[in-house]
């Protein structure tokens, strides 16, 4: 069979024959690797193609990339799908992921409260608060549970006319497919002007999200704000 891109890997062998390669577990990792940088975006479509050829009597598998198959051909099928289920995107409704950043603690309050009323409608909130010393730790954490959420919330306060720049990275490190079809919004507050929350819709817009409009107030939310944050909330729960 010869499969292109499918069932490949970053890697060269003086010896042209899985069977004859030395060095498996290299291999294997950049097999990994391959699936990861290549293949992640497309892993339903991975699934369907390991689905397909899993029943066919194969010898070899004639990849684009990497040694030609010629020994274990259906367990490098089944870690082929192995990889792709570690990708798959879903849309899980009852999952909620929020991430904000504070200056002052006013988008702080604003986060903890939307939390709290998930919670009481039985959703799992995944809830992170993001600043310059830990966004790099937790920038792989929070998109995994984005990758399997529902809805995603994103709280920023207003800093020179935009929201805080971590969550313009967070929303460049995935191709739009992997926020197609999320249920997405911003919040936040702001002391001048606050375009933070239109600014970070347009580009959750430009990435594919379900983009529900978003909720600002100026400075701390007092018993106004409160009331007027429940009722964001009944939009976008």
């Amino acid at each position: 069979m010869v499969s292109c891109d499918a069932f490949g890997a970053h890697y060269a062998t003086d010896d042209i024959l899985l069977s004859k390669e030395p060095h498996r577990q290299v291999y294997e990792e950049q097999f990994n690797y391959y699936f990861s940088a290549i293949m992640s975006p497309f892993a339903s479509y991975a699934i369907q193609a390991a689905d397909r050829v899993d029943n066919l009597d194969l010898d070899m598998i004639l990849t684009g990339h990497g040694p030609v198959i010629d020994t274990d051909v259906h367990g490098v099928i089944e870690h082929f799908r192995y990889e792709a289920k570690k990708y798959l995107i879903t849309n899980n409704p009852a999952k909620v992921t929020i991430v904000y950043a504070t200056c002052y603690g006013y988008t702080k309050k604003m986060a903890e409260h939307l939390r709290d009323q998930f919670i009481k409608e039985d959703k799992m909130v995944s809830f992170y608060e993001i600043d310059a010393l830990n966004y790099k730790t937790l920038k792989p954490v929070i998109l995994e549970n984005i990758q399997n959420s529902g809805t995603v919330l994103f709280g920023s306060p207003t800093v020179l006319g935009d929201a805080i720049p971590l969550f313009y990275d967070l929303l460049n490190s995935k191709p739009g497919f992997f926020f197609l079809g999320k249920k997405g919004s911003v919040f936040g507050d702001y002391g001048w002007s606050g375009e933070a929350v239109a600014n970070l819709s347009a580009f959750m817009t430009m990435k594919k999200f379900k983009v529900v409009e978003g909720f600002r107030y100026a400075f701390k939310v007092d018993a106004d704000g409160i009331k007027a944050l429940d009722e964001y909330f009944e939009r976008i729960k």
